[in-house]
């Protein structure tokens, strides 16, 4: 993938902060921003921020984590467990 800009952001456990990178972009050419963390205090409600040159900013808020793959298949077995349920009613 062409333009993509890829952070690893890990915070350390029980912390509560704000991390920065500064990267130059080039005018008139689209990216793909990519932010992660990667251990298990990295849960949690994320928000970023992207301050151009001028001072102006733009505000990505509210990007929540993903669900673990253990969960969406919990709620699948629930799911698959109530249509089970339904058929024999």
């Amino acid at each position: 993938m062409e333009n993509l800009i890829a952070l690893n952001d890990d915070l350390t456990t029980g912390s509560f902060g704000q991390a920065g990178f500064t990267i130059a972009l080039s005018a008139g050419i689209d990216y793909f921003l990519v932010e992660t963390g990667f251990s298990n205090a990295s849960a949690g409600s994320y928000s970023t921020v992207i301050t151009g040159l001028n001072g102006g900013t733009a505000t990505l808020a509210n990007v929540t984590d993903v669900p673990e793959p253990a969960t969406m298949r919990l709620l699948g077995l629930g799911m698959a467990g109530l249509m089970a349920a339904r058929r024999r009613t």
